[in-house]
């Protein structure tokens, strides 16, 4: 992806925060919303789960990438003490297991693209670090899956945001800014950490932020990379691979053909 198309996919989604979800699902652009599938949200049982919401990520050959608005829930990567790689947790398991039948029918599922996810290892965190003089561990995260769902890595968000590095991400308030979510009532139920205060960097649209997860190991190797509630690339505050406090917005490619056809 090129700096010039990061840059406009940046533009493009930060003007389409409100946008409403598209009249024709063949005609949908990055930064339009999809409702897809249904999900526990307002932490109500005595009704059905609501319908989930997705944010388009990027749009190629008839699908696209998808990116749940909103954490969704919470759930350890793993109940291991080190990172396991992406392949090995529990979360990978969940998500493509329990979570991936509750939230869409047979129907839905057939929507989905099985996408070959590549891991990589810290390099990016060990770069950020060693620049600043703080402590890190070389972590070989690397692994290659299969996956209907997954979450982004370093290095997508990165490339979301359309810059090289760490720093680069946290010096660019546009950078941060996209990569901002909020929480379902559920989630935030489920104990996710959400930001309670009056400071306007930590929200979105007036709304306190959570943490969410990314599938990249952090800099140690009992860390894990996450997105903080300024939209920040962290991994410093996340101390080991089990919290149970940092939410997952899942990530898949649907084929869109099939889901216009579904009536979405």
């Amino acid at each position: 992806m090129t700096k010039f198309f990061s840059c406009f996919l940046i533009f493009i989604l930060l003007v389409s925060v409100t946008a409403v979800q598209a009249e024709g699902i063949s005609n949908v652009q990055v930064g339009d919303y999809l409702l897809f599938g249904h999900y526990d949200q307002d932490n109500n049982k005595r009704n059905p789960p609501e319908p989930v919401e997705w944010q388009v990520l990027n749009v190629r050959d008839g699908k696209a990438m998808i990116i749940s608005r909103h954490g969704l829930d919470v759930y350890q990567f793993d109940r291991s003490f080190n990172y396991p790689t992406w392949a090995k947790s529990q979360v990978r398991n969940w998500m493509n297991g329990k979570f991936l039948n509750t939230v869409f029918t047979a129907d839905e599922q057939a929507c989905i693209e099985v996408t070959h996810v590549v891991t990589v290892d810290n390099s990016q965190w060990v770069k950020y670090r060693k620049a600043s003089g703080r402590d890190y561990e070389e972590v070989n995260g690397y692994c290659e899956t299969d996956d209907m769902l997954f979450l982004l890595s370093t290095e997508e968000v990165l490339q979301l945001c359309g810059v090289d590095t760490i720093q680069e991400q946290l010096d660019n308030a546009q950078a941060k800014e996209m990569m901002k979510a909020t929480p379902t009532r559920h989630a935030e139920f489920a104990g996710a950490f959400v930001y309670h205060g009056s400071v306007d960097e930590f929200k979105l649209d007036g709304v306190g932020c959570c943490w969410w997860m990314l599938r990249s190991p952090g800099h140690l190797r009992n860390h894990l990379a996450y997105v903080g509630t300024s939209g920040n690339l962290n991994s410093y505050f996340y101390t080991d691979v089990h919290r149970l406090d940092v939410c997952i917005r899942p990530v898949c490619w649907v084929n869109l053909a099939a889901l216009e056809a579904l009536g979405n």
